[in-house]
């Protein structure tokens, strides 16, 4: 069978068994939280955000390099921040003591405080391998808009994962939900000179790296090695 169709078949598939099925609620999805999906890639993915319940929720927000939610993000609140200046993570003199630390410590690492040994918060690589061998296709699943994301590795062409788009927390209120995915990455951002880490962002129209206050609030999706 030609590839493409196959695809084809399997994406359409999926897409009506989660998507278009009438009267479709979160009582007749099962939980998926601490559980992960094999695409066939170099890392296994989380099936829901951290602190989510079903694939489609939202789940929690954080502020980078916390292992715990909360519902304020300002500067004044973030735990590796005191007076403007970074207290960990800091590669620039500017920004406060230099320690050479660019990568979340697993003691910092929210994935892996709540999930316990395996889970982690993904890298911009790992991510990028998501996004390079699986086709991404803007979608809706109970309610909330995301990407279906199904592997295009062969023999794992009918696994996948659904990647909600829960916006950001600038401050105290979530924004751009259902519109925008932005994903923390376990990386804080060099060539940023202010404290920022490096997240991934999609919407309908675009997908790639960036970046981001570390005390802004983020959804995680993690990783399982």
């Amino acid at each position: 069978m030609d590839f493409c169709f196959k695809k084809s078949l399997i994406l359409a598939g999926i897409l009506c068994a989660f998507l278009m099925l009438p009267g479709c609620s979160k009582e007749e999805i099962p939980v998926f939280t601490g559980k992960f999906e094999d695409l066939g890639l170099s890392v296994k993915w989380g099936e829901a955000n951290l602190g989510a319940t079903y694939r489609e929720d939202l789940g929690n927000y954080y502020s980078w390099g916390e292992t715990g939610p909360k519902e304020t993000f300002q500067a004044s609140n973030y735990k590796w921040m005191k007076d403007v200046l970074l207290t960990k993570y800091c590669m620039s003199q500017y920004l406060g003591d230099i320690d050479g630390k660019s990568t979340l410590e697993m003691e910092d690492d929210a994935a892996h405080a709540q999930l316990g040994a395996g889970w982690r918060m993904p890298t911009l690589a790992e991510f990028q391998e998501l996004y390079e061998k699986c086709t991404w296709t803007w979608s809706e699943l109970g309610g909330a808009r995301g990407f279906m994301i199904i592997s295009n590795v062969p023999g794992y062409e009918d696994r996948y994962i659904f990647l909600p788009a829960a916006g950001y927390n600038p401050q105290d209120g979530v924004m751009s939900d259902n519109y925008y995915c932005y994903y923390w990455m376990s990386e804080i951002d060099k060539e940023d000179n202010t404290p920022s880490a490096v997240i991934w962002k999609a919407s309908a129209m675009n997908a790639g790296p960036g970046s981001a206050p570390r005390y802004f609030g983020l959804p995680i999706r993690p990783v399982h090695d």
